[in-house]
C-alpha cells in the first residue's frame, strides 16, 4: 500500500506515481526493444494488460472502518481500480480465448492456483462482503489471465521468463525513484516515524509503497539480482544497479521482514554458486560479528520497541483473531479478501487494518481450507522444482525464498493481486512449462521406439 507519508503527497496517488515511472521505464526500453528479444517480448498484448492489471493495484481508497465500506463500497478510488482490471481482461480476454483450448492438464502447479481462483469465485456466493469479494477475484483473474495466455501462446518458456524479467525492472523503476527521491524529494519520501530507522531517524516511504513493502521487495529483488550476478555474465553493470538499488530500498526503509528475507535468499544463494566461500568464510564471519555485536544488532533490529519483536508487531492477535474466525468456516471461509479485515479483524476492533499480515492465515479465514489447498499445492510444485534447479536456475530458484517469506508475515502472494503475487504465478506456469519441455523429447523418443513407430 502506498506509504504513511501523507502530509508531503496527500495530492497525488500512487497510482499517478506509478503510471508516469512506468512510462518512463517502457520509453527508455522501447530504444532497445527491436535490438534485444528479451526487452521486445515487453511489449505483447499480455504484457500490456498485466501493466494496466498491476496499475490498479495502486488505487488504494482511504482508510476507513469495516462497517463503512461495507456501506458505501463503490468509492471512486475502488471504481477506479476495478475499471483498470476490467480493461486488462478486455484486452487480454481475445487472446486468452483463442489459446485456452491448448490448456493441457499436465500444468499441475498451475491448476492448483486456478483451483484457488475457482474456490475465490464461488465464496462470492457466500461472503461476509460479496462487494469486496467479487471486485478482488475480478482483479486477481486480471492479472493471472495474461500469464495463463503466455503459457498457451507461442514461446512460452522464454516468453515467461522475460516476462518475470519485465516485472522484475517495473519493481526495479520503482525502488530506484524512491532511493533517489529520499535524498533530492525527502518531502515525499522521507518521514519521520514513531520509531527511528536502521541508520537515522528517518525512514523511506513512497507515495506508491508502505514502507514494509519497499523494504520486501528491495530484498526480493537484491536477492534476484544477486543470484543473477553470480551466474550470468550476461547485462553485469545492469544488476549491480538493480542489487545496490535493493539493498538501500531495504535499509533506508527500515523493514524487519526486508533484512529476514535478504539474509535468508542471499545464505541460499551463496550456498548454490559459492559453498566453500560461504561455509568456509562468510557464514562463519556473520556468526561471530553477530554474537559479537549481538546488543547493537538487536536495537537497531527492535527499532526502540523490543517488545514488537516478541509479537511480531501485534500480528499475533491478528492471527489468533483469524484463527478463531475460521473454525467457524474451515472448509470454505468467510469470502476471498473479506474474512481477514471484515471477520477476523472486525471483531476484535481493527477493521481499519486492510488484512492480517499473512498471507497464508489471509487465504484460510477467507477461502478455507479448500481455496488454500489450491495455493499451498502451487507453493509445493514450486519448491521442489526450485530445488531441484538451485544450481542451474539460482536466480529464478531462489526467488521463491523471499516471496515465500514476506507471505509467511504479510499479505505476499496469499492476499489479493499484487507484484508479489504476479512474480508467484509467474513461477507457477514457469515450473510447469519447464517440465512440459522436459517430458517432450522423453515422449518423442518412446515414440520413436515403440514398435508401432
Amino acid at each position: 500500500m502506498p506509504g504513511s507519508n501523507e502530509s508531503g503527497s496527500a495530492w497525488v496517488t500512487g497510482l499517478i506515481w506509478a503510471g508516469v515511472i512506468w512510462a518512463g521505464f517502457f520509453a527508455v526500453a522501447s530504444l532497445f526493444r527491436h535490438r534485444n528479444r528479451v526487452i521486445g517480448d515487453w511489449f505483447g498484448r499480455e504484457q500490456l494488460a498485466l501493466v494496466i492489471a498491476l496499475l490498479g493495484t495502486f488505487s488504494i481508497a482511504s482508510s476507513s472502518e469495516a462497517e463503512e465500506v461495507l456501506r458505501q463500497p463503490l468509492v471512486f478510488e475502488r471504481v477506479l481500480r476495478g475499471g483498470l482490471a476490467a480493461v486488462a481482461l478486455m484486452i487480454v480476454a481475445p487472446v486468452l480465448i483463442e489459446r485456452i483450448r491448448s490448456y493441457t492438464p499436465g500444468r499441475r502447479a498451475m491448476t492448483g492456483l486456478l483451483a484457488y481462483l475457482t474456490v475465490a469465485l464461488v465464496s462470492t456466493v457466500f461472503s461476509a462482503a460479496p462487494l469486496v469479494t467479487a471486485a478482488k477475484v475480478g482483479e486477481l483473474t486480471a492479472g493471472l489471465a495474461p500469464i495463463v495466455a503466455i503459457a498457451l501462446g507461442p514461446r512460452p518458456g522464454e516468453r515467461l521468463r522475460n516476462t518475470l524479467l519485465l516485472v522484475i525492472g517495473l519493481i526495479g523503476s520503482l525502488l530506484i525513484v524512491a532511493v533517489v527521491g529520499f535524498a533530492a524529494l525527502p518531502s515525499v519520501f522521507k518521514v519521520l516515524q514513531t520509531r527511528p530507522g536502521f541508520l537515522m531517524d528517518e525512514t523511506l516511504v513512497a507515495p506508491f509503497f508502505h514502507s514494509n513493502t519497499l523494504s520486501a521487495l528491495g530484498a526480493t529483488v537484491a536477492v534476484f539480482a544477486i543470484a543473477r550476478l553470480l551466474k550470468v555474465r550476461e547485462h553485469r553493470r545492469w544488476w549491480i544497479v538493480v542489487g545496490a538499488v535493493g539493498v538501500l530500498s531495504l535499509v533506508l526503509a527500515s523493514g524487519r521482514q526486508g533484512v529476514v528475507m535478504a539474509l535468508v535468499g542471499i545464505s541460499v544463494v551463496l550456498w548454490s554458486t559459492r559453498r566453500r566461500l560461504f561455509l568456509g568464510l562468510l557464514a562463519p564471519s556473520a556468526i561471530v560479528a553477530g554474537y559479537a555485536y549481538r546488543d547493537t544488532l538487536f536495537d537497531i533490529f527492535a527499532r526502540a520497541r523490543p517488545q514488537s519483536v516478541t509479537n511480531f508487531s501485534g500480528r499475533l492477535y491478528w492471527w489468533e483473531a483469524a484463527v478463531e474466525a475460521w473454525t467457524d468456516h474451515p472448509w470454505t471461509g468467510w469470502g476471498y479478501g473479506a474474512g481477514g479485515r471484515f471477520v477476523a479483524l472486525a471483531s476484535i476492533g481493527r477493521g481499519s487494518t486492510s488484512n492480517v499480515h499473512s498471507g497464508y492465515v489471509e487465504a484460510l479465514v477467507g477461502v478455507g481450507i479448500f481455496g488454500l489447498a489450491g495455493l499451498l499445492y502451487a507453493l509445493f510444485e514450486v519448491v521442489v522444482w526450485s530445488v531441484r534447479n538451485l544450481r542451474t536456475e539460482t536466480a529464478l530458484a531462489t526467488l521463491i525464498v523471499p516471496l515465500a517469506l514476506r507471505t509467511g508475515v504479510s499479505q505476499g502472494f496469499g492476499g489479493w493481486l499484487s507484484v508479489e503475487f504476479v512474480l508467484f504465478a509467474l513461477l507457477v506456469a514457469i515450473v510447469d512449462q519447464s517440465r512440459i519441455e522436459r517430458n517432450q523429447p522423453a515422449a518423442r523418443t518412446r515414440a520413436a521406439t515403440s514398435p508401432s513407430a
